[in-house]
């Protein structure tokens, strides 16, 4: 049991950093660009 609970940890864990590398891999050049301030605009 100990080891399910430890592989579901491990999963979850490389899931979010997939997730917030995915994100900054969409948004980061942009946000740099801007001097690292969030921009809104239509």
């Amino acid at each position: 049991m100990i080891r399910n609970l430890l592989v579901i940890t491990g999963v979850g864990f490389v899931l979010a950093l997939v997730g917030i590398g995915g994100s900054m891999a969409l948004v980061g050049n942009d946000v740099r660009r801007h001097d690292w301030t969030w921009v809104v605009s239509d």
